[in-house]
């Protein structure tokens, strides 16, 4: 049987028929900014208003590694989407571990991303100079070296400079990265992908 995972999320259902979040439980969750309190309107497009426990299960649950659009609603009534990644429970660490004094990442830890390296500004937005062989950007045949990346996770690059455009690319292993890119035709394309460990480049 296909191992069915979801996204880690705990919902509660109020007497009108809406899905709240009570409990985060997982990073990738927490990365695509949802939080307690948001109450869910759809998955992929479908709306889950008066459907059971076992309805939203089935609309959320998919195969491992798979991405789910979440449309929600804030506490002040702002309506957002988010993709998450599917996948087995990983529960979110109580603490980050405390870095010692004056001490950097490890030299042998490995970096997370969607092996895209950015350069900088063509047209006011900085492009993809490289690819990194066997990365997700790669393997998507999705990016394209000479891209124009528009946004990062809904954020203009037009806002950010060389550096923070790059470290917005990166972040946890698993959690998904959205990028709108300008392609060489002049049309602009959306691109999911899933984050990481990739080698350091040096």
């Amino acid at each position: 049987a296909t191992n069915r995972c979801g996204v880690g999320l705990t919902f509660k259902k109020d007497g009108e028929g809406h899905f709240t979040i009570v409990a985060v439980n997982s990073q990738a969750a927490a990365d695509a900014g949802l939080v307690a309190g948001d109450t869910l309107i759809g998955v992929n497009g479908q709306s889950v208003k008066g459907q059971e426990h076992n309805g939203l299960s089935t609309l959320v649950l998919g195969p491992q590694g798979s991405l789910v659009r979440l449309e929600l609603r804030r506490q002040d009534d702002s309506v957002f989407s988010a993709l998450v990644v599917r996948h087995k429970p990983v529960p979110l660490p109580d603490t980050a571990a405390p870095q010692q004094p004056g001490s950097g990442p490890s030299s042998g830890s490995k970096q997370c991303g969607v092996g895209v390296v950015v350069s900088s500004r063509r047209q006011g937005y900085c492009y993809v100079e490289n690819l990194i062989s066997g990365s997700a950007a790669t393997r998507s045949r999705l990016v394209t070296i000479g891209d124009l990346i528009i946004a990062v996770n809904g954020k203009s690059s037009m806002e950010m400079s060389e550096k923070e455009t790059q470290d917005a690319l990166d972040g946890h292993p698993g959690s998904v990265c959205l990028m709108v890119l300008g392609k060489s035709d002049g049309t602009r394309m959306e691109v999911a992908l899933q984050r990481a460990p990739i080698m350091e480049i040096v």
